[in-house]
């Protein structure tokens, strides 16, 4: 791919190409090297550069008639002869740096694989059909008949080597959001897991090369990325065996997403990672710092506990006066401030607490609606705009539609966001999103709605770094969301790191359901003040790269996603 993104569409040449990616990858058997080109072909037909996409187009259509390079190369020949000697089942054989055991395929050896054993059982008169095949290369160039062997790679590299997933394997929908599509390290092998991923909801059989695979797991572990993405490719391997655990820590090691959090799947990720990864990972989730509450905040609510305890037949009634009389004092100087809002929240959870602990039958919504009137409270003195009632993220939805490219079952027009209990937006423009459940939801629900969630923010994060900052400026931005199960919840964040996603638990949240829960709601109600501080600055961070963006398309000119997110795609009809 770094040929074409470093050579205008009008210099690409077929021995420019190939030799390009015979150096990249030197060790790689030819046909598995056209193949590759092939497929990048493919992905740069779907360019958002005109240019790029048209000559790409060319390309493919012209693909049986190009001159790629006769000759073989001298990993090539060593590969061929070593596929020569081996045999067809349960063979260790070892091609330049990667070990195939048993496995093998576009190296010089004809493999038929049995979709359930996964061996494969050698053809017959296969020394003949590897002679036979060589001849047929040298001939090409007077004959031209050498061009039937790049139309039928894709054919061969499908049938000869597959797996095959049943209807009852297939993923559920909105399991798979979202990825970094481009990888430094990896970046093909992605789009390969990606490809076969989105095949999954659009197909009811889905067939997978197991040479694919092979290649992915003996690939050497550089980077966490590296890690996350032999993770996704083992899970894949043994699908049918797959729990729901397995395919959320598909759907997170697929998006290069780290989660440090206390979940089901960060067991399996923590596995897939070295402790060197798995510690970088966590000196990012322990790297943000919570301010303490402000001095005159601090006071009030330690004043209010006082009351609070010293009184309990009227301590309630005392407190909320002091409150009041506090306020009234406040606004002798200012309209609103820090103080004045931690007051009319006080009040409000002391008015209504014992209501909400007696109540049953209390829905997500309620709850919703109840810290959504806190966050109103405590957001009134800024612009930033609460959205509450499942609005549609639009981030999701420009990620979904970036994401079709890889199938042609969907249609862009039909395209919808995922809906959102809260979004947190500056002037239309997504900052973060969180979720609700009820107290009654299983662990199971939970499992699936945080890892929903994560998946979500981290789209709205990837649009974020998408704005057109100033070179000069730093986007060190990162996502702050809220997980609440009836009255109780999580702040958590999603931050990007290289070329993955990290995301980590801020602190627990929770609102009191008795004036005697009060006490505890200190922690609390610090995490929620940080909530606001945290979308405040990220509103000022954006505010000058969110205006360019809307002037230049104005402007007429094209804003370049991307679209380095992975989205779930709607299940085939």
């Amino acid at each position: 791919m770094d040929y074409f993104r470093q050579t205008t569409p009008k210099a690409w040449t077929p021995d420019g190409i190939y030799c390009s990616y015979r150096t990249l990858y030197p060790t790689k058997p030819r046909r598995q090297l056209l193949l590759a080109i092939k497929k990048d072909l493919e992905l740069l037909g779907k360019d958002d550069n005109a240019l790029v996409a048209k000559q790409a187009h060319l390309f493919l259509k012209k693909w049986s008639r190009l001159k790629f390079p006769l000759q073989e190369d001298p990993a090539e020949s060593s590969s061929s002869a070593a596929a020569a000697t081996a045999t067809a089942t349960g063979t260790h054989t070892t091609f330049g740096n990667i070990e195939f055991n048993g496995d093998i395929f576009g190296t010089g050896i004809n493999v038929q694989v049995d979709p359930h054993s996964g061996h494969g059982e050698k053809r017959s008169h296969q020394e003949e059909d590897i002679e036979s095949n060589k001849k047929s290369k040298k001939e090409a160039v007077s004959s031209g008949q050498r061009e039937e062997e790049d139309v039928e790679i894709d054919e061969l590299f499908k049938e000869a080597n597959t797996i095959t997933l049943t209807a009852n394997e297939t993923l559920d929908v909105d399991e798979v959001v979202p990825s970094t599509a481009v990888c430094t390290t990896c970046s093909m092998t992605r789009r390969l897991l990606f490809q076969w991923v989105y095949d999954l909801y659009q197909k009811q059989i889905v067939r997978m090369p197991i040479t694919g695979l092979q290649l992915i797991k003996e690939r050497p572990t550089v980077t966490a990325s590296d890690a996350l993405i032999k993770l996704a490719a083992s899970i894949l391997d043994d699908w049918s065996s797959a729990d729901d655990v397995a395919r959320y820590a598909l759907s997170l090691s697929i998006s290069l997403i780290i989660d440090t959090t206390n979940t089901p799947t960060t067991t399996i990720v923590r596995k897939a990672l070295s402790s060197d990864h798995w510690k970088e990972a966590l000196d990012v989730a322990q790297s943000i710092h919570i301010p303490e509450l402000p001095v005159q905040v601090e006071n009030i609510f330690k004043e209010t506990i006082e009351i609070l305890t010293l009184d309990h037949d009227g301590g309630k009634n005392a407190a909320l006066r002091h409150l009041t009389q506090a306020a009234a004092a406040e606004q002798e100087h200012v309209e609103d401030s820090s103080l004045l809002q931690a007051i009319d929240i006080l009040i409000y959870i002391l008015r209504n607490a014992s209501k909400w602990g007696k109540e049953g039958g209390a829905t997500e919504v309620d709850w919703t609606r109840r810290l959504v009137t806190i966050l109103d409270h405590l957001l009134r003195d800024t612009e930033l705009t609460v959205r509450m009632g499942e609005k549609s993220s639009t981030a999701f939805k420009e990620n979904r539609i970036e994401n079709e490219k890889f199938g042609t079952q969907e249609s862009t027009r039909t395209s919808i966001g995922r809906k959102i209990d809260v979004l947190m937006e500056h002037d239309q423009f997504e900052l973060s999103g969180s979720e609700w459940k009820t107290p009654q939801c299983t662990q199971a629900m939970k499992d699936r709605q945080h890892n929903k969630n994560v998946r979500v923010n981290a789209c709205i994060l990837s649009q974020l770094l998408q704005l057109p900052f100033n070179t000069q400026q730093n986007p060190n931005v990162h996502v702050v969301t809220m997980e609440w199960t009836g009255f109780t919840g999580e702040l958590l964040f999603v931050k990007k790191v290289d070329n993955y996603y990290v995301v980590g638990s801020l602190g627990n949240v929770y609102l009191p359901t008795t004036p005697d829960d009060l006490e505890d709601f200190r922690d609390s109600l610090k995490l929620l003040f940080y909530f606001k501080h945290h979308h405040q600055h990220l509103q000022r961070t954006i505010r000058a790269p969110l205006a360019r963006m809307r002037r230049l398309r104005v402007s007429g000119a094209k804003f370049q996603s991307n679209g380095d997110i992975f989205v779930t795609p709607t299940r085939g009809k």
